[in-house]
């Protein structure tokens, strides 16, 4: 399902085209072709339900006479004070099995879901400690096969503080295959986000944020990192609740590619007894 509003003030009517990226490296620098489109009035919101076999990599959208769908808020985009979260993703070998991770953690959801544990203040529920908002980079090498002598698996996740700006910088690197890289759709649950930045090659701490659109990045809440490439969205921590991020090809997900933040738990109210009953919350229904 994607969603897509026009701003009132956007003039219009526009055009709403589905397009289809052209695989293949001969016709890389050949123009999308655009399969179908729909006529869309400003201020109102269109819901587009799409099955793909390219799951998710090689859809997107446009307005026609618009090079991308804008940040509604570009007042909000500024350099932001809060630490950038890094993840390198690539696969590693946890104990005979072929995982992928993120910063040599791959990730198992917890049986006792998230959101109950810390409402219950069920901390043995899950591991405790805090996750690592990077990874060496300056020596990390993205184009061999990394040896991830300490690649382990975790049930931890990321604690935001509530309203903060979080920019998250995705480098993808090589597989544990030879000359292999891979795409990956990452998506925010529940959040949008804006693409920041993205390009080829090893992130540049010191030179690719100075690239950063600012002005009006796109807004979206899947994001397609290209091998050997790198890309940084940003997004607000307004959503109270235990949110996943997450590589949107489900083995990639089942495989530990994903994560999950938490952001002002405090402010959910009491939980009903109907989300009870996975793990440890089972002690929480009330039968009769």
């Amino acid at each position: 399902m994607a969603e897509a509003r026009i701003a009132d003030e956007a003039g219009g009517p526009w055009k709403l085209q589905l397009w289809r990226k052209r695989r293949g490296r001969r016709r890389a620098n050949k123009r999308a072709k655009h399969t179908d489109s729909i006529l869309v009035i400003p201020g109102k919101t269109y819901r587009l339900q799409i099955g793909s076999l390219t799951a998710l990599t090689a859809l997107g959208f446009e307005i026609e006479g618009e090079s991308k769908r804008k940040d509604q808020g570009p007042t909000r985009l500024h350099p932001t004070s809060s630490p950038n979260i890094r993840h390198s993703n690539c696969d590693a070998t946890i104990n005979g099995h072929v995982r992928w991770s993120i910063n040599n953690i791959s990730f198992n959801f917890s049986h006792t879901p998230y959101l109950i544990a810390l409402k219950q203040n069920l901390k043995h529920a899950f591991n405790q400690n805090s996750l690592s908002d990077g990874y060496h980079f300056a020596n990390y090498d993205i184009y061999s096969v990394a040896n991830n002598i300490n690649a382990t698996s975790s049930d931890s996740i990321y604690r935001l503080k509530f309203n903060s700006t979080v920019d998250i910088i995705l480098q993808n690197a090589n597989t544990m295959t030879k000359n292999n890289g891979e795409i990956h759709p990452w998506n925010l649950q529940e959040h949008n986000f804006s693409v920041m930045g993205y390009g080829t090659g090893k992130f540049n701490m010191s030179t690719d944020p100075k690239k950063y659109n600012l002005v009006n990045p796109i807004m979206k809440n899947i994001v397609v990192v290209q091998p050997y490439g790198w890309t940084t969205l940003r997004f607000w921590a307004d959503n109270p609740g235990v949110w996943a991020f997450h590589c949107h090809i489900d083995s990639h997900f089942y495989m530990g590619m994903g994560l999950a933040f938490e952001e002002g738990v405090d402010k959910v109210e009491r939980l009903p007894s109907s989300v009870m009953g996975c793990g440890e919350t089972k002690a929480f229904l009330h039968r009769p």
